[in-house]
């Protein structure tokens, strides 16, 4: 059961990018956050440069994500977190 990606914008808070993907079977909403410490290693530094870094691989960053979730599923709450051993994995 991959994810999708929506239409809806991300978020940006201090630390960290989150958006909403969707399970394919249940249509369930699936929030995934990915800290600016993985951005940076993608490229960008904090500020500006994570939500750049954001864009740049939000494509790699879905990818990653449904791939997670067909593993391991979300988090008991529902969301699901986009790590530096996630990116080093693919």
């Amino acid at each position: 059961m991959p994810l999708i990606g929506t239409d809806e914008d991300e978020h940006q808070a201090m630390n960290f990018i989150a958006w909403i993907m969707r399970d394919t079977d249940g249509g369930e909403e699936i929030k995934v956050t990915v800290g600016n410490t993985v951005l940076h290693e993608l490229g960008k530094v904090g500020g500006a440069g994570a939500l750049s870094a954001f864009k740049k691989n939000r494509e790699r960053l879905e990818r990653i994500a449904s791939r997670k979730y067909d593993s391991e599923g979300p988090s008991e709450i529902g969301n699901l977190s986009i790590t530096i051993d996630d990116i080093n994995a693919v």
